[in-house]
């Protein structure tokens, strides 16, 4: 029996704790206090470039398999 306290009670905890930090703000019309993500303008740029990289390398296997 012992051998179920401490994970029942790590458990409880997270429980508390998600409740008390995320859920009841939410239930009170405000957002949980998590801070956003925020993308750098240098992150979009290379962001950008992967995304033509990947759609190059999408036409390069569509154009060899035909």
């Amino acid at each position: 029996m012992t051998t179920y306290v401490l994970p029942l009670l790590a458990t409880a905890a997270a429980s508390a704790l998600t409740y008390l930090f995320c859920v009841r703000p939410m239930r009170r019309g405000r957002a949980c206090p998590m801070p956003a993500t925020v993308f750098e303008p240098v992150a979009d740029a290379e962001l950008d470039a992967l995304r033509q990289e990947v759609a190059r390398l999408r036409h390069r296997i569509g154009a060899e398999s035909s």
